[in-house]
């Protein structure tokens, strides 16, 4: 699912940039449509899992000595998606998983997908950007903070999401077990959320400006409320 919507995001900043006109997909029952784009891409990489990684004998073998390694954890209360690019028959030779890489190459083909548009609307996008000469510094200052924004925006996901998971999905074809160090992916990648809009506020002048006149309004409005009655409680005892 995140790697669906964080293309769906770039794809909204290509229209928005490059081709304003499209941004009509996104208006009324129409933004469902990408909604419900994201959501098939989650539901067939939830049933390719469900189907083509099965728990055999094998696997629960495999997990049994993983998990006591690297968990010391009763693996009757752990579920788990067994990545396997080879299966060993009873006379000990190895044969291709041929479920296992199908559903490899289905999470693959997703991930490729979303880089793909995320790599072309970024560089879509910050064409456009550069192509726009400001005739004032202030609009030229805008055009710069919007481009390292974008590249940043770029970089975090990539090496957050991308690069995590794709390890995850190599490691087992070369045969490199990582035990716990695993998780880091799950980590990292529900990481992005939380970190893609600090980009936006700590880059653009306008939104940072904006939130923290925001933050601070909010306390100068209850120092104000409070000055009348503290000014009154003084004037009070003068007066006395």
């Amino acid at each position: 699912m995140s790697f669906s919507l964080f293309a769906v995001h770039f794809v909204y900043r290509y229209f928005t940039a490059c081709k304003p006109e499209n941004l009509r997909l996104f208006r009324g029952l129409k933004f469902f449509s990408w909604l419900l784009g994201a959501l098939f891409a989650a539901v067939s990489w939830g049933m390719a899992t469900f189907l083509l990684f099965p728990e055999t004998d094998r696997t629960k073998r495999s997990l049994i000595h993983v998990l006591k390694e690297s968990y010391d954890l009763d693996p009757l209360w752990i579920g788990n998606v067994p990545y396997s690019y080879r299966r060993t028959d009873e006379n000990g030779i190895e044969h291709p998983d041929i479920p296992n890489i199908l559903g490899i190459l289905q999470h693959g083909v997703i991930m490729a997908l979303s880089f793909s548009t995320v790599f072309y609307c970024g560089m879509q996008t910050h064409k456009k950007i550069k192509s726009h000469k400001g005739v004032s510094d202030r609009t030229r200052e805008l055009q710069n903070q919007l481009f390292n924004a974008l590249v940043l925006q770029t970089i975090i996901p990539t090496i957050l999401m991308y690069i995590p998971t794709t390890t995850i999905i190599v490691l087992p074809f070369l045969g490199i077990n990582v035990g716990s160090y695993s998780n880091i992916t799950t980590v990292t990648v529900q990481m992005y959320p939380a970190f893609d809009p600090l980009v936006l506020l700590f880059l653009i002048k306008d939104i940072r400006e904006a939130f923290f006149k925001t933050v601070c309004l909010g306390r100068d409005t209850k120092r104000k409320a409070c000055t009348p009655t503290m000014l009154s409680f003084k004037l009070k005892h003068v007066m006395i």
